[in-house]
């Protein structure tokens, strides 16, 4: 019975396929909701420092939220750029030993037979 295990497999993949599909409105909406969520908390952020809303310490405790929020999000950014770029530079790395061990193999062989 080895057609109930495929079927089995293949009911799974298509519905993990389909939970994964979200259309580009659903995907606007989750994108406007995380900048709400976030704005909520910048919000909460100044009224707990003490600012009245709509003062123009409150606008600038606002504005200053946002600019250590982004601040933040391109320091991670480039973070992580950073460590894409070490782990390209150990795979070059390991690849070049990998390859130069392989070609002193090689000799070693080509000596023994030629």
């Amino acid at each position: 019975m080895q057609v109930r295990p495929f079927l089995i497999c293949l009911t799974l993949i298509g519905a993990v396929g389909i939970s994964g599909c979200s259309t580009p409105a659903e995907r606007a909406a989750s994108r406007a909701e995380a900048a709400r969520a976030l704005e909520a908390r910048f919000v909460n952020a100044c009224l707990g420092y003490g600012f009245k809303n709509g003062s123009p310490e409150y606008n600038q405790c606002l504005a200053n939220e946002r600019k250590t929020y982004k601040t933040m999000e391109i320091a991670k950014s480039a973070e992580r750029e950073a460590n894409r770029a070490r782990r390209a530079a150990a795979q070059a790395i390991e690849d070049a030993e990998y390859n130069a061990r392989r070609a002193k193999r090689q000799a070693g062989i080509d000596a023994l037979f030629y």
